[in-house]
């Protein structure tokens, strides 16, 4: 399944964990970016992953770890890691029917 590269505001909160009325208020208040399209309003996903870098940052937290299928370190899209895909120091996840075996 791929990410969405634009979010309808609800679907936003829903990334978030938050309210739809508080998805709003920060949309409002410019503290998440957003574009219009036409008379839509969609937040990038960047928009989403700058303003949880910004709340990180003003914790003091340690920088998330690298997430595979989001964005690489030049802020470029990556490709996702499928579930079965060697990655490593992992071991391949088993899949429902068994495994891989010749037919």
């Amino acid at each position: 399944m791929s990410v969405p590269l634009l979010y309808k505001p609800e679907a936003a909160a829903e990334e978030l964990c938050i309210s739809r009325a508080t998805m709003f208020t920060l949309l409002k208040d410019g503290r998440i970016e957003s574009v219009t399209i036409g008379r839509s309003r969609r937040i990038p996903r960047a928009a989403l992953l700058d303003y949880v870098a910004r709340l990180r940052a003003s914790t003091g937290a340690a920088p998330p770890p690298p997430t595979p299928g989001l964005l690489d370190d030049d802020g470029g899209p990556t490709t996702p890691i499928a579930a079965n895909a060697y990655v490593q120091g992992s071991r391949p996840i088993p899949t429902a029917g068994g495994g891989d075996h010749a037919a």
